[in-house]
């Protein structure tokens, strides 16, 4: 049985970012559905994502790792894409995946589980990313996820092919979260 380490359970309506720290980082599962309703226009990108709490604990980015469970931009409406950072030994195809959908005309759910092998990935229950990372040397299994990371709910304005227009761009906007959780 998992027993609850902490949640946020109340509406959060997030203009800048929510960061809550995690302490126990062997298994546990977070919760966040958010809703995207920003329809098909380009320039917002939401992401949820774990950044270690010892940034340069393993060296420089992405050294200590970062896992970035849900990057949404609203130029690609149906899509959330993972990516899983840190310094492999070699190619990791397994880092992200492009073909994770969601439905943005309600909230969504993203879990993630992360064990001292694998950090897996789900939206709406349904598994998106599965990686048994592979360090780089000298790093041995399971760093440099074997350490508190944080969790960071944000919101910004796009760059790239996903870039702000001021003539097209919908602001202001919100980035609405339900609930947070993490188990042990």
């Amino acid at each position: 049985m998992r027993r609850s380490l902490w949640q946020l359970h109340h509406p959060v309506h997030e203009r800048h970012g929510l960061h809550l720290w995690l302490v126990q980082p062997d298994l546990w599962t977070v919760r966040a559905p958010c809703e995207a309703s920003r329809g098909h226009s380009q320039g917002l990108q939401e992401t949820l994502w774990l950044w270690p709490q010892n940034a340069t604990k393993y060296g420089a980015w992405p050294g200590s790792g970062e896992i970035d469970f849900a990057e949404f931009y609203s130029q690609y409406s149906n899509l959330d894409v993972p990516y899983i950072h840190y310094n492999s030994a070699s190619t990791d195809p397994n880092v992200t995946a492009h073909d994770c959908t969601i439905d943005i005309s309600q909230f969504n759910t993203y879990d993630v589980q992360w064990t001292p092998s694998s950090i897996t990935i789900y939206y709406n229950g349904q598994t998106c990313l599965t990686d048994n990372w592979d360090p780089a040397s000298p790093l041995v299994k399971p760093q440099p996820f074997d350490q508190p990371f944080v969790i960071a709910l944000t919101q910004a304005l796009g760059i790239g092919t996903n870039a702000f227009d001021p003539n097209v761009t919908p602001v202001p906007a919100t980035t609405q979260v339900d609930y947070v959780r993490a188990w042990s």
